[in-house]
């Protein structure tokens, strides 16, 4: 099996990468918008591209599986910021059909759900996306579903959680709270942590991309993918003090407004399909504690 994977060189691309470099049956391409000659695995092999239908058709000849990460992040600026998100998935889409590649592992996000009277989020409820990056990352979705139904080829939809780990760039609360606590600082919670929120540990995505390229199945299917439980930002600032045996107090600002909204989905499903159990937020960070040290 040959799996082609886009976005390859970023945080949770390069986890993806390490996961597939231990099935010694699978091959693997590494898309890139820049030059990349990383090493760090023999059997990949890496190629530069613009993800224009042109060069897809000549870089994806013989893959059987897409594994699509390339994305646009962020919650500022203009759709327009956010079009080529669109317009990259499409050129996939339309690649695929040129070269008869069967099977597009898509990388969406819990941001296409807003709607906290019907927490936990199920598959299959509306969206309502309420972010720039949500609406672009809803509309990918819908042409993956369009050129489905033209083609007749299947798409597996991965709507991801928050994603742990320590290699992620943008430094978020976890990473200043991982930080701190293995420095022996105190935490700051802002708000009155009421809101919840959902992570998946970058580990288990990766393996989650893996299992879902290899899986045999003839339908389409999106899966919600997230750890099983959600977390106020004062319980994961305990958990992370526990975890990293940080003595110091929390400062805990309850009368800051949180300006936040809950946020989970089910995911059932997802662990019922590919049989596999994400850790929880302590066995992740017990995890990145072993590798910090």
């Amino acid at each position: 099996m040959r799996i082609a994977i886009t976005g390859a060189g970023g945080f949770i691309g390069s986890k993806v990468l390490e996961k597939l470099a231990d099935y010694d049956e699978i091959d693997i391409l590494a898309l890139s918008r820049v030059q990349n000659d990383r090493t760090l695995y023999n059997k990949v092999r890496w190629v530069k591209t613009d993800y224009s239908v042109d060069s897809l058709n000549k870089v994806l000849k013989n893959v059987d599986v897409i594994i699509h990460l390339a994305a646009t992040r962020g919650t500022q600026g203009l759709i327009s910021d956010y079009h080529v998100n669109e317009i990259v998935t499409e050129n996939i889409l339309l690649a695929m059909n040129e070269l008869n590649i069967k099977h597009l592992v898509f990388a969406s996000s819990i941001a296409v759900y807003s709607d906290t009277t019907k927490i936990p989020w199920q598959e299959d409820i509306s969206l309502s996306p309420k972010t720039l990056y949500g609406i672009s990352k809803a509309s990918c979705e819908y042409l993956c579903a369009f050129y489905t139904r033209k083609f007749k080829f299947r798409y597996t939809i991965l709507r991801i959680a928050q994603v742990l780990g320590l290699e992620e760039k943008r430094k978020g609360m976890m990473n200043n709270f991982i930080e701190f606590a293995y420095q022996g600082k105190q935490l700051i919670v802002k708000g009155k942590s009421v809101a919840k929120r959902q992570f998946i540990y970058v580990d288990d995505l990766a393996e989650t991309f893996v299992l879902c390229a290899i899986k045999q199945k003839e339908e389409s299917i999106i899966l919600n993918v997230g750890m099983q439980e959600a977390y106020t930002n004062l319980s994961i600032a305990n958990t992370v003090n526990s975890v990293f045996e940080n003595t110091n107090s929390i400062d805990y600002q309850e009368d800051i407004d949180e300006n936040i909204d809950s946020s989970f989905m089910d995911t059932h499903r997802y662990v019922s399909f590919l049989g596999f159990k994400p850790k929880t937020m302590k066995e992740a960070l017990y995890e990145l504690k072993n590798r910090i040290d």
